[in-house]
């Protein structure tokens, strides 16, 4: 199982994996990780606890782009500029 969810605080991005042990304790079994340094590092993370561990490397590129989801959204929105009308020539 690998979850990506946005994190509570509006910063960053909650990875959720499960545990190699534990299955007879579901309550236990997930494990989150928060990851609020910079997109491009939450992303390295995500990609190398999926598929450079062997964990689950199917799942990477899903897990990455929701991710990026989340976090191209929590970028604050740009000011749009108002449009400036020219004087008039007399």
């Amino acid at each position: 199982v690998v979850g990506v969810e946005p994190s509570p605080d509006g910063k960053g991005v909650l990875l959720v994996t499960k545990k190699k042990r534990g299955h007879n304790k579901p309550g236990s079994n997930l494990v989150s990780n928060k990851l609020s340094k910079n997109s491009r590092a939450s992303l390295k993370s995500i990609r190398n606890a999926c598929g450079k561990s062997h964990y689950r490397g199917d799942l990477e590129d899903a897990a990455v782009r929701r991710a990026a989801a989340f976090i191209r959204s929590q970028r604050p929105t740009a000011a749009v500029q108002k449009r400036r009308t020219r004087k008039k020539q007399s």
